[in-house]
């Protein structure tokens, strides 16, 4: 029914989706090793760019996703809200999904430059020759938990707006459903 749809705002779920396969092709990213290729010269340069990608992709995909239904209710809360022949675009609701997006691509830039994660493989045990192997780099920690500091702020608005818009008609919003994954998740 594309009543349904239009009231779910199609550019929210686009958004949604497009944040999902981000993430979802994150875990693409780590799950390589020297085995898993089939040529060992280019191995290493490799393996040093899947490590450096994934930090964007789940990132990036993770600010997407909460942002996206952030902005969803937003938009339906300023709608119910506003007044008679007031239009709520999507670009008044953007600006929070563009400074969080924009901030993400500078830290994971800055980071990506100035000390970018490597593949590093560790010897456990030198008899049995147990290792594993990881993604390192000297300031990750740092980087990590900017990230994380980003990645929460979308959370906490999204758990917020949700919060915020829970009285709303359930065909126009499913900020109950969402508010309850938030709160799962912690």
């Amino acid at each position: 029914d594309k009543s349904i749809i239009r009231g779910n705002q199609p550019t929210f779920l686009y958004l949604l989706v497009f944040g999902t396969i981000l993430i979802a092709f994150s875990i693409l990213t780590i799950s390589f090793d020297e085995n898993s290729l089939p040529t060992k010269t280019t191995t290493t340069q490799f393996l040093d760019g899947a490590c450096a990608t994934f930090p964007w992709m789940f990132s990036l995909g993770y600010i997407t996703i909460y942002s996206a239904l952030f902005m969803k209710l937003w938009r339906i809360n300023r709608v119910l809200q506003a007044r008679p022949r007031q239009k709520i675009l999507i670009r008044h609701v953007l600006w929070p999904y563009l400074i969080l997006s924009i901030s993400a691509i500078i830290i994971l830039s800055v980071w990506t430059t100035t000390d970018p994660l490597k593949w590093d493989r560790v010897i456990v045990d030198n008899f049995t020759d147990e290792s594993f192997g990881r993604c390192k780099s000297h300031q990750d920690i740092t980087f990590f938990l900017c990230l994380v500091a980003l990645m929460a702020i979308s959370t906490i608005l999204t758990a917020f707006m949700a919060w915020k818009t829970k009285d709303i008609d359930s065909s126009f919003s499913e900020s109950n459903w969402i508010f309850y994954t938030i709160v799962l998740q912690l």
